[in-house]
């Protein structure tokens, strides 16, 4: 799944919100700012939200908490997004299948095997993309 759109961090009055007791979120990006723009349009969907800065604090965030879905962003200082994603994978952590990139647009197609949403992108292609990953994960349950 690819997403294309134009970002901003302000709320739509008119976009439904959407309460889903229980689940959650791990965001990971390094920007703060872009960190703490996800973690708000995240909690205000609905969601409860941890956020991490690099992909240590990420590990450190698994500890004792399963997410029922993963945004990170790709190139991050220090290990980058597919690093986490591999590690993620090698541990045998459900994240790994719960896993959406945001990287910013580029001109190339990207295939990292999971869905990416293409930076900037917007409220509405935001709250849809967290939501295919989670509903593709429980429509994927026994």
């Amino acid at each position: 799944m690819i997403v294309r759109g134009y970002g901003h961090c302000s709320s739509n009055p008119s976009m439904e919100k959407v309460h889903m007791p229980g689940e959650s979120v791990l965001v990971v990006d390094g920007d703060d700012s872009v960190r703490e723009c996800c973690r708000r349009m995240l909690e205000w969907f609905g969601y409860r939200v941890v956020a991490a800065g690099t992909v240590e604090e990420a590990l450190g965030g698994l500890n004792g908490h399963a997410f029922d879905a993963v945004v990170c962003d790709y190139p991050m200082r220090g290990q980058n997004g597919l690093d986490f994603l591999r590690i993620l994978r090698d541990i045998g952590r459900p994240e790994a299948d719960r896993f959406l990139f945001m990287i910013r647009f580029s001109p190339e197609r990207v295939d990292l095997g999971v869905p990416v949403l293409y930076k900037p992108f917007d409220l509405v292609e935001f709250k849809e993309a967290i939501e295919s990953v989670i509903k593709r994960n429980t429509e994927s349950l026994p």
